[in-house]
């Protein structure tokens, strides 16, 4: 019997969409043929949990934004982790993670006997500063042409990767998050999250789920509210999720008195 293939999977400090898609794809591989690596930063929550479905745990720190040195820092660790166990794959999740995996590709030494994949899970961060956006994209872009596949959830990133990184159609995937039907068999009744929230049962509802960060573009949905709101008034706005921007967007909310048609549900670990 062949040894299992090692594959280790290379996070930025994750919530939301990325922490799910790890959780499923653990969940769901052969750990007859897959040995499982997570590198991610120490304060990651559940990893007791991923201890459970078989994977090795080594501590990352991996600051958010572009920083030369500490990103070095980290490169130069993650390379340290790499020779050490001696991995037959590299999968690096986020933009973020990319980069520092083919940073540590880049230091000097012995050529590479590993393969390299990255997943984008979101489009590139949009800055005020436009030298901040340069940098961005010109990271995004290096992260594209040195790892031998990227792998995208959406048509819109395969689009952004394609058009905008200047990638070739052929290195980049894309392939949907998947959903397990199972999680959802029992469902609560749907007059339930109405009251919970305190929504009438005879307005029409508009829901967005979603971690709330820049590019999910939940700003624009509290804009398009204050537009609708004097020609249909018995529409309610449920937004579900939370993330770095909550605060920001309550503000939003409130200094465009839209409090009485707009619900903030937070987090929910099933939705219904």
């Amino acid at each position: 019997m062949n040894d299992p293939l090692k594959v280790m999977f290379v996070l930025r400090p994750v919530a939301g969409g990325i922490k799910k898609h790890l959780f499923s794809l653990l969940q769901n591989l052969s750990q007859n043929k897959i040995q499982p690596m997570i590198v991610c930063s120490p304060e990651m929550p559940e990893q007791d949990y991923l201890g459970t479905l078989g994977a090795a745990i080594y501590h990352l720190p991996i600051c958010p934004e572009i920083n030369p040195i500490r990103d070095w820092q980290s490169a130069r660790m993650l390379r340290r982790i790499i020779r050490q166990t001696e991995v037959d794959i590299v999968h690096a999740h986020s933009f973020k993670a990319g980069y520092i995996s083919i940073l540590a590709d880049t230091l000097p030494f012995r050529r590479r006997n590993y393969a390299l994949v990255c997943t984008f899970h979101n489009q590139l961060h949009r800055y005020d500063n436009v030298l901040k956006n340069f940098v961005t994209a010109a990271a995004a872009s290096s992260i594209g042409k040195k790892v031998d596949h990227v792998v995208v959830i959406s048509r819109a990133l395969l689009n952004e990767a394609v058009q905008m990184m200047r990638l070739p159609a052929e290195k980049v995937t894309c392939v949907y998050n998947g959903i397990n039907p199972s999680e959802f068999a029992v469902l609560p009744p749907p007059s339930q999250f109405r009251q919970e929230q305190g929504i009438p049962e005879d307005a029409l509802l508009i829901g967005t789920v979603a971690r709330l960060i820049p590019q999910k573009g939940v700003q624009y949905l509290i804009e398009a509210a204050a537009i609708l709101r004097d020609r249909f008034p018995k529409v309610r706005y449920a937004i579900t999720g939370d993330g770095p921007m909550r605060q920001l967007l309550e503000q939003q909310v409130q200094e465009m008195g839209l409090a009485e048609i707009i619900t903030f549900a937070g987090f929910r670990p099933k939705i219904d």
